[in-house]
């Protein structure tokens, strides 16, 4: 068995037998986007729109909770997932 497949098989285990602990034993996803919208709600700082949102890693993550959701009907709920989001180009100074 290849080392990603095991990989995979090890990710699909945690989404369905441990889905409280994804946030810990998962790398996440890197993004990036060239334009972000953000809304102060109750004290905290939010993004509410993303254009040009692209994620450059994490694709094992992604494939892995969307195969999980459609072939094994996965409830997602308890699965937290940790991104860098990086902004390309000059941020706003009026937020």
């Amino acid at each position: 068995m290849s080392s990603k497949r095991a990989v995979n098989k090890k990710i699909r285990a945690t989404i369905l037998n441990q889905p409280e602990k994804f946030f810990a034993f998962n790398n996440g996803i890197a993004a990036t986007a060239t334009q972000l919208e953000l809304e102060n709600f109750g004290g905290g700082l939010f993004i509410t729109a993303a254009t040009d949102f692209q994620i450059i890693n994490g694709g094992q993550t992604t494939a892995s909770l969307l195969n999980a959701r459609i072939r094994d009907k996965a409830a997602l709920e308890k699965i937290f997932v940790q991104m860098k989001l990086t902004r390309i180009g000059d941020m706003p100074t009026d937020v």
